[in-house]
């Protein structure tokens, strides 16, 4: 019970796969403490923090002007952040973090329902945990970071309801926070 079988092959131990996902995962946990080095990045740590302090989550402002070029619930994520965490360099990455682990659950099970097989499931997750667009992407959480978790999760909910022929409340809740993340669909 405590082993993947590789077809015909030795066994993999659970405890082997947990190892080798904890040191694919350890480089995006090391990133939480480093300084925010993009403008972009910047400019979405200050809107969030002026969404904070300005008590309005509705009204995004970028130094007091009104910013309507990027979707609001970016901005909600790491203003919740902020609100719980402070104004912190770990509590700006953490939400993009966080995604990210989701999204690694919505590509193990994507996979395994799939494929049929939880090792290649596993090995999956760890080719997309090692990539280094990933890495990128949560060194510098912008949009992409918070779309990818929403676009593997829909599409792991539609297989799943498509195999189970049941749609859950989680497929709507994922594909309600993409539409939210689009850009082009929030033009004023």
């Amino acid at each position: 019970m405590n082993q993947i079988f590789v077809d015909d092959k030795q066994p993999i131990s659970i405890r082997v796969l947990f190892v080798l996902l904890i040191v694919s995962v350890l480089p995006l946990i090391l990133t939480l403490p480093l300084d925010v080095i993009d403008i972009d990045s910047s400019q979405y740590a200050e809107i969030s923090r002026e969404m904070v302090e300005g008590g309005n989550p509705f009204f995004i402002r970028d130094n007091g002007r009104k910013y309507l070029d990027k979707p609001i619930l970016t901005f909600w994520k790491i203003s919740l952040s902020f609100f719980v965490f402070g104004y912190q360099n770990f509590a700006f990455r953490l939400p993009a973090l966080l995604f990210t682990f989701l999204s690694f659950w919505g590509m193990f099970k994507l996979t395994e329902l799939y494929s049929g097989s939880r090792l290649r499931a596993w090995i999956a997750v760890f080719l997309y945990a090692l990539s280094p667009g990933l890495y990128s992407m949560v060194v510098d959480p912008k949009i992409d970071v918070y779309l990818t978790p929403y676009l593997i999760l829909v599409h792991t909910f539609y297989y799943l309801g498509f195999k189970k022929i049941r749609i859950t409340i989680m497929e709507c809740i994922s594909r309600w926070a993409s539409v939210l993340l689009r850009r082009d669909r929030l033009r004023w």
